[in-house]
């Protein structure tokens, strides 16, 4: 267990979970699926295909990315918040993906498409994280996170934390859909950490 005299530690954890996504994908979540979903069906409508399964697999796979998209999965139609947990979204995505593995090396215009499911799923987690963190919204110091981690809330950060570092684990392995239900776990766990810490002059509009 990680404890408050690891603070330092935790902050180096953090900024190496949260960096990854310096990428040129530029939306919410849902925007980027959008754009995948997009990229998917001009791969269906304008590459050669050596067997017939592989269109239906693509073809399932837009059906997932589909089912992704419906707004009543997403909180107030914003595409940047998933509704309740998500769960409905993570699983989606996750078959899709699933399906185009099946694809591996007979479709090679697929290739950076279970990748792109990926960025935007995990996306929602660790924007989630930094919420929680309060990393760019509120004031936040090492000692808040000491005392949160040790009164016991601060561990659903932490497990936050460990599921989203799996999550780039499975990525670096290019074991997408792994990656995906880690980042599915990590979610979840944010949603459990304690609401962030406001500053006083936030509380006040005066910031």
């Amino acid at each position: 267990m990680m404890r408050a005299r690891n603070q330092a530690a935790f902050w180096g954890v953090m900024t190496l979970g949260l960096s990854i996504f310096a990428t040129n994908a530029t939306g919410g979540p849902r925007d980027l699926l959008v754009q995948t979903q997009l990229d998917l069906q001009n791969v269906l409508s304008t590459a050669s295909f050596e067997e017939e399964k592989d269109i239906q697999r693509l073809e399932k796979a837009d059906d997932r990315l589909a089912e992704s998209l419906n707004l009543d999965f997403w909180a107030d139609g914003s595409g940047n918040v998933p509704e309740d947990d998500g769960k409905k979204i993570f699983y989606a995505v996750r078959k899709a993906a699933k399906e185009l593995e099946k694809t591996e090396g007979r479709v090679p215009e697929v290739a950076g498409l279970p990748d792109a499911m990926f960025v935007a799923t995990c996306t929602i987690s660790r924007d989630e994280i930094m919420y929680r963190l309060g990393s760019t919204m509120v004031d936040l110091d090492q000692q808040t996170v000491a005392d949160l981690i040790e009164d016991g809330q601060g561990k659903e950060l932490e497990k936050a934390l460990e599921k989203y570092l799996s999550a780039l684990e499975d990525r670096a392995q290019n074991e997408i859909p792994d990656a995906i239900k880690a980042c599915k776990d990590a979610f979840k766990h944010a949603l459990k950490a304690p609401e962030p810490v406001v500053s006083s002059c936030e509380a006040l509009g005066t910031c």
